[in-house]
């Protein structure tokens, strides 16, 4: 694949003004290949009581592949997954050994 091409084509086309300064300019793009039937489901997710410490949070969903399987995305409140889960309202019991 030329990563630098001179000339149009599909996936990276060009465009050419009418007027004005010609500028030289690279952009940091790629081609995505999606699947056609490829969903993602968003998920809120709480902790009682409350888990101030993201990376602790984290760590307690990572504890869950079982359920929620080993790809997943989570920023420390919303959780994204590639199925959806059956349950509505899923609940887990995490244990915290210090």
């Amino acid at each position: 694949m030329n990563h630098f091409p001179d000339q149009a084509d599909d996936i990276f086309p060009i465009f050419l003004g009418f007027s004005g300064t010609p500028v030289n300019l690279v952009s940091n793009l790629f081609k995505l290949d999606r699947m056609t039937d490829f969903r993602l489901f968003q998920y809120h997710v709480d902790f009682k009581p409350d888990v101030p410490n993201k990376a602790m949070r984290k760590a307690m969903i990572q504890e869950h592949t079982d359920v929620i399987g080993k790809i997943f995305m989570f920023d420390g409140m919303i959780l994204f997954l590639p199925i959806q889960l059956n349950d509505v309202g899923i609940h887990f019991d995490v244990s915290i050994c210090a």
